[in-house]
């Protein structure tokens, strides 16, 4: 994590800190928090930020694109959070273009690395545009070997990132062959009979 990426705007640590307490004393902590968009990984804070989260009782999940995760942070939200969604859209030359970066190697790793070490809640995020459709299946065959708890397809949308990439976003014909896809496979079970939910 590199804090060098951090928008001059972005909230600092004690401001962060300041937020949570405010929920806190609003709401307590029995609402799930769920930290996403962007990449929070690019916080050189955020472990503080989530062990404060805890500290209060909290139960937080997170998004990530995968990308910075390593064994020691992988080892540290196993502990610390409820459950972790990593991106992965599609197969490499697809996941790739989307991303804009040549990750998709790594993505895989880290999404492996989390499954050697047993982390809670383990979710596949799958954003679906026109050139991942059709190679869908020889993902699930990726998904089913990893056997992460979820896998969670979604129609890429014209807003943040899907803005720049509307001429991606599907069809009606096409998001209804993903929803054929889905309704496919809804029922099916990972090897040895782990069920996995789409």
């Amino acid at each position: 994590m590199n804090a060098k990426h951090q928008s001059n705007t972005d909230l600092t640590t004690e401001d962060w800190k300041i937020f949570i307490n405010h929920i806190y004393k609003q709401f307590g902590n029995k609402i799930s928090i769920w930290i996403t968009w962007g990449e929070p990984l690019i916080r050189s804070d955020l472990i503080e930020i989530l062990k404060y989260m805890k500290s209060l009782g909290f139960n937080v999940s997170l998004s990530t694109n995968g990308i910075l995760l390593n064994e020691y942070i992988i080892k540290f939200l196993k502990n610390n959070i409820l459950g972790l969604s990593i991106s992965l859209d599609g197969l490499e030359n697809t996941h790739n273009y989307l991303r804009q970066s040549d990750v998709f190697n790594k993505t895989l790793e880290n999404i492996k690395l989390c499954k050697k070490n047993n982390i809670k809640a383990l979710c596949i995020k799958t954003a679906v545009y026109k050139k991942n459709l059709n190679k869908l299946k020889d993902l699930y065959e990726i998904i089913k070997n990893i056997e992460p708890d979820e896998w969670h397809l979604f129609a890429v949308e014209p807003i943040g990132r899907g803005e720049i990439n509307k001429k991606e976003i599907l069809s009606l014909m096409e998001y209804n062959i993903l929803c054929d896809f889905v309704d496919k496979i809804r029922n099916n079970k990972l090897p040895r009979g782990k069920p996995t939910r789409y």
